[in-house]
């Protein structure tokens, strides 16, 4: 099952960063696939725990190129990635208390609004400063 497809129109102009991208969704569509299978709330915490520990490393990528670049909007843009941990740990939380359907449509609402868009706004922010640098 499809939550998210990868279309070029979602590239960043980084190779590197496409294909963290493309994997993030990836994964979001294993856990929309877990989720609608009913898979046991042990399978989906699973898929998600993988999902939070890849954009652990997406993020520590990008944020290497702002220091790297010094990238002028690198502060805005790593307090969004922490907000979006926090938020990815308070999910962890609730899904041993949330029903289901309500916990599986809220996790899944938050997370695809979340990723297009911040693909398709913040991170293209960057692709000028990280091309200007020699990465392509």
């Amino acid at each position: 099952m499809t939550l998210l497809v990868w279309t070029s129109k979602n590239s960043v102009g980084v190779k590197e960063l496409d294909a963290h991208h493309q994997k993030i969704f990836s994964l979001l569509n294993s856990l929309y696939s877990s989720i609608a299978k009913a898979d046991t709330k042990e399978t989906s915490k699973n898929v998600l725990q993988e999902l939070i520990n890849y954009a652990q490393y997406h993020f520590a990528a990008e944020e290497k190129y702002f220091d790297q670049f010094n990238y002028d909007q690198k502060d805005e843009h790593q307090s969004q990635h922490r907000q979006y941990e926090q938020k990815m740990a308070q999910f962890i939380k609730d899904i041993e208390t949330t029903p289901d359907f309500v916990f599986s449509y809220k996790l899944l609402d938050f997370l695809e609004d979340w990723w297009l868009g911040h693909i398709g706004h913040e991170d293209k922010k960057y692709t000028q400063c990280f091309n200007s640098h020699g990465l392509f």
